[in-house]
């Protein structure tokens, strides 16, 4: 999605022009071969896969509400920083996961033109309170992203757990507190055990659900 430095400042570059006055796509695409360091149809790409430009009706490039709160600052630097957090915020790039693993080790872990946009942002030596602030608010995204991707994982898992039981026995497994069908949530993990049922033959089973914060599966006898 980034593949320099310069593209985010040509974009940088193009916000500053669609504030004075609008460009239409083709006088744009087909009037600049090169923009700033980049190319034309590099920024416009980058733009819009980023859904910060969009294209008017009339064929007029307009900056989206999301591309302004991306191009924020009062220089370079800033806005960079700005960029970077909003790219981050909205497409989770590969990269950013690192960012949770802090500093040093996020660092010797991205590509090298994502090195070169973090250094230009004053990202790496920095240890201002708004260079601070930017690595925790970053980082808490992608913590908040993994939880919820690990939160996906085990819903997925107790559901073909569910399944699996209902195939086994004939019957939906019940919440021990309950006794009622278990419907699943995110709010717990689950551990499935087979349990013998007393009112029925010692070959028959039934499944229970106990709430837990780790999702494990029992595999019992019996």
């Amino acid at each position: 999605m980034i593949r320099s430095v310069g593209t985010l400042y040509a974009i940088q570059d193009l916000f500053d022009h669609l504030e004075q006055h609008l460009i239409a796509k083709d006088e744009f695409l087909t009037g600049f071969s090169k923009y700033g360091t980049s190319t034309a149809l590099d920024v416009y790409d980058t733009a819009t896969k980023l859904s910060w430009i969009c294209t008017a009706e009339s064929g007029q490039l307009v900056p989206t509400l999301i591309g302004q709160e991306a191009n924020k600052g009062i220089n370079r630097p800033s806005k960079l920083r700005c960029q970077l957090a909003k790219i981050i915020e909205a497409n989770h790039p590969t990269w950013a996961a690192l960012l949770p693993k802090g500093r040093k080790e996020a660092i010797a872990g991205f590509p090298e033109e994502i090195k070169q946009c973090f250094d230009e942002a004053f990202l790496l030596g920095d240890i201002s309170e708004e260079v601070v602030l930017w690595w925790v608010q970053s980082s808490s995204v992608m913590r908040a992203v993994a939880q919820r991707l690990r939160v996906a994982t085990g819903v997925r898992g107790e559901r073909k757990s569910l399944l699996y039981e209902h195939q086994r026995t004939g019957h939906m497994p019940r919440c021990k507190d309950s006794k009622r069908a278990m419907q699943v949530t995110t709010s717990y993990r689950y551990e499935i055990a087979r349990i013998r049922n007393p009112s029925k033959s010692k070959s028959k089973h039934q499944t229970e659900i106990f709430a837990m914060q780790k999702f494990t599966l029992l595999n019992t006898n019996g």
